[in-house]
């Protein structure tokens, strides 16, 4: 899970999307209503924060409970799924996007309830939200099965004085990050790197949403089809962007993926420790993981450096479902419009909701650095990877990274043996 401040904005447009629907109402509507809340916030100062927003929910809305269900990220979907094969799944889930699909696909989970969410139309739902943080969780039949919980997004976080000292200015294409590559490693006296300019992340949770989004940059995608069940690992587009990432740690002497320890790959950690000048996968939230003297204005977030299709910046969020085995699926959905309204107190838990009004806050300026400059205008073009609930295919991906940036494989048969493995999964 994405955590530690992460608010970020951008501008919205009209959507004229039908296909809302009503839940069935609660059974449970002449007595009380009790429903439970799954969530990734598991942290005693997140259950906190959750805690009392249930506790001013059930204020205003008497008559109904609310149980807080904290489940540690690694555990999360498991937990879900074991609960919804015994048929006794929680009425609130915060669910990622991967799963929410598989889980409207399966019919698993509600259309989104507009009057129980005390909206007059899909219009206003929709208008209520960015764009890209809503559209993740809009059905082919134009229905939505979910709403925006958490939305973020990654730029390039720059310790601009380390660019200053060795006479450069801060990159904006990945030829000019190859080109400042010898000019910002560092080694000491026994010849070890103590500094380079970019970390990479190798066996971290957020290399597929990295690649991903490297890969947009040189005009490719590493899966397609009205599915995405088509991976497109061998076209000249991704072999040239995972070239690319090769060239920048052998002959550009840019990353040194073992820098931090010899197998975790933890290009945050690399960066925060200031052993390097850059970082790629960084949203809002790491302006609370900088300790002195990594802080504004010495650090600051820039868009990626472009490829030959530009710069892109992934985006990545997790949104609120209701399953259709909730029997209060009425009361679910006016807990989920709670949340959303909640959404200035909502970001306490580092989470930026989605909420528009919560985007055009003075509270969001004043929270994030160059909020309107940097972040709004790139959370508006952010895109989401092809979103697969898939280890195995997350591991083939990682292990295919792994050869090529740790090992010096051959990027094209790498590829070739990764599409055959990625193919075979999916059959």
């Amino acid at each position: 899970m994405e955590s530690k401040r992460v608010i970020a904005a951008a501008a919205v447009a009209a959507l004229g999307i039908t296909g809302f629907t009503a839940c069935a109402p609660s059974t449970e509507q002449g007595g009380g209503q009790s429903i439970r809340f799954m969530n990734l916030f598991a942290g005693e100062e997140q259950r906190t924060i959750i805690d009392d927003l249930i506790v001013e929910f059930e204020q205003q809305n008497p008559g109904i409970t609310v149980e807080n269900v904290p489940v540690p990220g690694g555990q999360m979907d498991g937990t879900f799924r074991t609960q919804l094969a015994g048929g006794n799944p929680p009425d609130v889930f915060q669910a990622g996007r991967a799963i929410a699909l598989q889980l409207n696909s399966d019919g698993a989970i509600t259309p989104v309830d507009v009057e129980a969410m005390g909206y007059t139309s899909q219009d206003d739902v929709v208008d209520a939200y960015i764009p890209n943080a809503i559209e993740p969780y809009r059905a082919a039949d134009g229905s939505y099965f979910g709403v925006p919980e958490s939305f973020a997004n990654y730029l390039a976080w720059v310790d601009t004085q380390a660019f200053s000292d060795a006479g450069l200015d801060v990159p904006t294409t990945w030829d000019e990050v190859c080109e400042a590559g010898p000019k910002l490693l560092k080694k000491d006296a026994n010849g070890q790197i103590t500094h380079v300019e970019l970390t990479l992340p190798l066996a971290s949770d957020v290399q597929y949403t990295f690649v991903d989004g490297f890969v947009r940059g040189f005009g490719g995608d590493l899966f397609s089809g009205d599915d995405l069940d088509q991976p497109n690992l061998t076209s000249d587009e991704v072999v040239e962007a995972y070239s690319t990432l090769q060239r920048l740690v052998y002959d550009c002497q840019a990353a040194v993926p073992t820098l931090n320890t010899s197998d975790s790959g933890d290009d945050r950690g690399a960066f925060v420790n200031g052993q390097a000048a850059m970082m790629l996968t960084g949203g809002t939230w790491m302006t609370g993981a900088l300790k002195e003297p990594l802080v504004s204005p010495r650090v600051q977030a820039f868009p990626w450096p472009a490829g030959p299709a530009g710069s892109v910046s992934p985006g990545y969020g997790y949104g609120f479902v209701v399953p259709t085995a909730s029997k209060n699926q009425d009361a679910a959905w006016k807990f989920v419009r709670f949340l959303s309204d909640a959404g200035v107190d909502y970001m306490e838990l580092g989470q930026f909701n989605g909420r528009l009004d919560v985007a055009e806050s003075p509270e969001a300026a004043a929270r994030v650095v160059d909020w309107n400059e940097t972040w709004l205008p790139s959370l508006d073009s952010a895109v989401m990877a092809a979103p697969y609930d898939s280890t195995e295919i997350a591991d083939i991906l990682s292990t295919a990274m792994s050869k090529i940036l740790l090992e010096k494989a051959d990027v094209r048969s790498t590829l070739d043996d990764a599409q055959s493995a990625v193919e075979s999964a999916l059959d």
